[in-house]
């Protein structure tokens, strides 16, 4: 059986119009080709489709119970065609994002609204996940893009700079610098220090020429459990100034640490030699803009 979209679309016409004459006119055709994809069609199903007089074309019974199956894969197939239209135009489409829940719950919430309010046919997915994994999900093509801090980035995968941060001290608000703008890095010597794990040591450590010594240091993983043991006032931590929005949660202070200024950098990650649907294209230059416009700011 080969039923083709174009024998649909005649028998939907003639239904439609109830005449040859007009459906043909409608579809741009000649009557007698009209009637050659009908006559196709009803030798694919076996059976008539319309009873014709010289006054009238009616749907035979086969024809009526076979109407509303053809009526379906045609607004189906409209449907698509304009699904498809939209996707290339980047008015509807998913974009995959994995990024670290730090910057899922800072950063990332005002830039993707802001996004949703101008593009509501993009669905944006995010996939949370410390920064090594999120990298690993882009390499396995579960993701569109990745974000988050820099790392070593396997083969095929190309990075970009979003933004730096600096890094600063996080205390509880009765700890002896809490009252302070800033501080030295000489002063956090024989302080508890806590660092998110995953390559904060490594940026440290490569910049403060051995200021303050690390080896002691605990790291952890969830950004949430670091902010309640600093909270607790025992321990300081070392964090990015973007996780500044969680502070009045848990009564931190944050004070800036100098000589030297260390920053971090927050990197955006792609599929190197994979293009980039419309949706994630325009958000990616969206994302982009949205960056340089807050570090203007």
């Amino acid at each position: 059986m080969n039923i083709t979209l174009r024998q649909l679309e005649a028998f939907s016409r003639i239904e439609e119009f109830g005449s040859f004459v007009r459906a043909a006119q409608k579809m741009h055709l000649t009557q007698s080709a009209l009637s050659h994809l009908i006559r196709e069609l009803e030798q694919n199903l076996g059976f008539p489709l319309f009873r014709r007089t010289t006054r009238s074309v009616k749907l035979t019974p086969e024809g009526a119970a076979f109407l509303p199956y053809a009526a379906r894969i045609l607004t189906n197939v409209e449907n698509a065609v304009e699904c498809a239209h939209a996707l290339n135009a980047g008015e509807k489409g998913v974009v995959r994002v994995a990024t670290t829940p730090l910057l899922a719950s800072s950063h990332l919430t005002s830039v993707i609204s802001r996004y949703r309010e101008v593009n509501p046919g993009i669905q944006i997915h995010i996939h949370e996940a410390i920064a090594d994994e999120c990298i690993q999900a882009l390499a396995d093509e579960k993701v569109d893009l990745a974000i988050g801090p820099q790392r070593a980035t396997p083969k095929g995968i190309v990075a970009e700079t979003l933004f730096s941060t600096r890094l600063s001290l996080l205390c509880s608000a009765n700890h002896k610098y809490a009252k302070r703008k800033s501080i030295k890095w000489r002063d956090l010597e024989g302080e508890q220090l806590l660092l998110a794990k995953g390559g904060v040591r490594e940026t440290v450590s490569a910049d403060i020429d051995n200021l303050v010594s690390l080896e002691q240091a605990t790291e952890i993983e969830h950004f949430t459990t670091l902010l309640a043991l600093a909270s607790i006032g025992k321990h300081v931590a070392i964090a990015t100034e973007y996780i500044q929005a969680f502070l009045p949660v848990y009564k931190l202070k944050m004070v800036r640490i100098a000589q030297p200024v260390v920053q971090r950098k927050v990197m955006l990650y792609l599929m190197g030699d994979l293009p980039l649907s419309k949706g994630a294209s325009d958000f990616v230059g969206f994302l982009n803009s949205s960056m340089t416009t807050a570090s203007k700011a």
